[in-house]
C-alpha cells in the first residue's frame, strides 16, 4: 500500500539507518479517508543513494496504524477526513537525537491520552485546526472516534522476571504469544511513544 518515501536527515550521515516519509493510499472505495503519509518510519540508504523501507517495516505499520485507519474510517459515515499527515514522535527525544524534525505542539491542540496502560502508544496530539462551535464539537468527536482504537494495536504483554527467563514454561507461554501477535516483539522496540496528527 506504501504510495511514495523521501528520506529525513539521519541521525549519523555514516549510518544507513535514515527516516522517510512514506504515503498511503486507502485500498478501500468506501469512506472518505483517502490518503495518510507516516513521517519517521525508519528506511536503510543503499550504496546509490536510494532509500529503502524494509518489507516487514512496512507491514507492521500498514497493519497496526495504516491499515486500521482506513478500516475504522469506513465506519465513521459522518466523518468527513481526506486525508491525515502522522509524526512518529518520542516525547523524551530531542530533534538531534530523533533524527527528523516533528510538528510544534502546544496546549491549543488536542491531546488524547492511551486509556490502556500497557499500550505502548501513549498518546496522540491532533494539531488544532482552528474550528470553533459545533464544528469544532464533531471534529474533536471524530478525530477521537478514529485514532483512540490505535492505543489498543500497541499493548504489549509484559516481560517476566529475570529469574523466570529460562524457565521451559514461560518460554513456551511467550512462543505462543508470539505466534498469536506476530508483531509483539516489534512493538516493544519502537521508537516513538506518541502520534502528531495533522487532519484535513
Amino acid at each position: 500500500m506504501p504510495r511514495s518515501s523521501k528520506p529525513q536527515k539521519p541521525n549519523n550521515s555514516d549510518s544507513e539507518i535514515i527516516y522517510t516519509v512514506v504515503g498511503f493510499r486507502s485500498p478501500y472505495r468506501e469512506g472518505k479517508l483517502r490518503t495518510i503519509e507516516l513521517v519517521g518510519v525508519p528506511g536503510i540508504r543503499q550504496k546509490n543513494g536510494q532509500c529503502v523501507v524494509p518489507e516487514k517495516t512496512q507491514r507492521f505499520f500498514d497493519s497496526l496504524l495504516v491499515g486500521k485507519l482506513f478500516t475504522v474510517s469506513i465506519r465513521l459515515r459522518d466523518c468527513n477526513f481526506n486525508q491525515l499527515k502522522i509524526w512518529l514522535y518520542d516525547t523524551d527525544a530531542t530533534m538531534r537525537e530523533r533524527g527528523y524534525e516533528v510538528a510544534s505542539i502546544d496546549n491549543r491542540d488536542l491531546l488524547i491520552p492511551s486509556p490502556i496502560p500497557s499500550s505502548q502508544l501513549e498518546a496522540i496530539y491532533v494539531l488544532d485546526n482552528e474550528l470553533t462551535g459545533p464544528e469544532y464539537q464533531k471534529w474533536e468527536r471524530d478525530a477521537r472516534q478514529l485514532l483512540t482504537p490505535l492505543f489498543q494495536e500497541f499493548i504489549t504483554p509484559p516481560e517476566p522476571p529475570d529469574i523466570l527467563a529460562n524457565n521451559p514454561v514461560v518460554q513456551f507461554l511467550q512462543s505462543l504469544g508470539e505466534n498469536l501477535d506476530p508483531y509483539s516483539q516489534a512493538k516493544r522496540k519502537i521508537t516513538f511513544n506518541a502520534l502528531i496528527v495533522q487532519i484535513d
